[in-house]
């Protein structure tokens, strides 16, 4: 149990190095993630530098604002989404989910131009 809380502490824990990757991708100030999470602008600098972490709630309006799981912001999955099922093929097969999307399409493809032959032979 003790290994698992060394996860949450410290600039390098898993869960400050994605809140502050998640801002800097999406471009979300302290103050504009503050407000949607309902804290301080200060309790939002102390979880991206790692000497604090959220609590339950906190954690869940952190999450839902970025649209990412809370197992991916605890460092028990690497892929963010929230859907359990892609979550569970990623990380299963060790793909990200941009190349499971792109099989999906690419399956998706394969079986429009089936239906298109099809029905071209059948005219």
């Amino acid at each position: 149990m003790a290994k698992q809380a060394s996860k949450l502490k410290g600039y390098d824990n898993v869960f400050a190095q994605r809140l502050r990757t998640l801002m800097k991708e999406r471009g979300v100030t302290q103050d504009i993630l503050a407000e949607k999470a309902g804290c301080s602008r200060q309790s939002i600098s102390q979880y991206m530098d790692g000497t604090s972490v959220p609590n339950v709630d906190k954690l869940l309006s952190i999450a839902e604002y970025f649209g990412v799981s809370t197992d991916y912001f605890l460092g028990l999955s690497d892929t963010p989404t929230n859907d359990k099922d892609l979550q569970f093929v990623c990380d299963y097969l060790g793909l990200t989910e941009k190349t499971v999307e792109l099989l999906r399409a690419s399956q998706q493809k394969a079986k429009i131009e089936k239906l298109i032959e099809i029905m071209e032979v059948s005219e």
